[in-house]
């Protein structure tokens, strides 16, 4: 019984916790908010279970003991190296290409908001787990999927003129091809701590 109250309040200081900032998740819908709430639920959880298993220091131990290895700080690392600096050194090499995509047709470019952005960290997650894993085939069914899509936006392109079209699939191209390349060449490092 005693367990059960602890994670029902565990879980009411946590949902209170976030009360103040509620209002600014509801307004905006953001997913890091809803993200946040949800870790700290799953830490409670954990926590609870930890104390009241009296195993918390062996808990604590067996976590240090799993990051502190060269092989998991390898993989952590290449996870990280994967999301944004990635994303930032790929979006300043296309600089130019996409400077150019935008004086030929200005605002034509009608996609969501950040969505090539998070559309190439999923890719690189997915590409730097495959390579880790070995299953280059799955890295070729990726490619393969995001030319199927590329070649249904080239055919459902309304007005825009062919030369904008054209440039902006080479622009995508040379993006996802660098995108890949970082992955794969992450991955391949990584693959080499022991």
């Amino acid at each position: 019984m005693i367990e059960f109250l602890a994670l029902i309040t565990a879980h009411i200081l946590a949902d209170f916790y976030w009360q103040p900032t509620r209002w600014v998740m509801d307004k905006k819908g953001s997913t890091a908010w809803f993200i946040a709430d949800q870790v700290l639920h799953l830490i409670s959880i954990i926590f609870i279970s930890l104390i009241l298993t009296s195993k918390i220091e062996i808990g604590i131990d067996q976590l240090k003991a799993w990051y502190q290895t060269p092989r998991n700080l390898a993989i952590i690392s290449g996870v990280l190296l994967c999301l944004s600096p990635v994303s930032f050194l790929v979006g300043m090499l296309t600089r130019p290409w996409r400077d150019e995509l935008e004086r030929l047709v200005p605002n034509a470019d009608d996609n969501l908001a950040n969505a090539g952005r998070w559309i190439g960290m999923s890719e690189r997650l997915l590409i730097f787990v495959f390579v880790l894993i070995n299953q280059f085939s799955a890295i070729g069914f990726l490619i393969a999927a995001k030319s199927l899509l590329r070649y249904n936006d080239k055919t459902t392109s309304g007005d825009i003129p062919p030369a904008y079209i054209s440039k902006k699939s080479e622009y995508i191209l040379v993006g996802t091809l660098m995108s890949y390349t970082c992955s794969i060449a992450i991955a391949l490092i990584i693959k080499m701590v022991n």
